[in-house]
């Protein structure tokens, strides 16, 4: 099981969230978890700018928006 460190301050921070009128459908909490996160978006990032360009031209149908609808 996932355990906090302040678990008062861990269920304020999800009572915010779940009160906002479009909370996020992900949500990355713990200074921690984001400092991994960022690392592992920081290496897709390399892996995009590295690969990308191999994907021009090889769009499936229309193009899809970067925008949930």
């Amino acid at each position: 099981p996932i355990t906090f460190k302040d678990a008062r301050k861990t269920a304020e921070v999800f009572w915010r969230v779940v009160s906002l009128p479009d909370p996020p459908l992900h949500l990355t909490i713990g200074e921690d978890v984001i400092e991994t996160m960022r690392c592992k978006i920081g290496k897709w990032m390399e892996m995009l700018d590295k690969y990308g360009a191999w994907s021009e031209g090889l769009e499936v149908g229309a193009r899809a928006s970067a925008e949930p609808e």
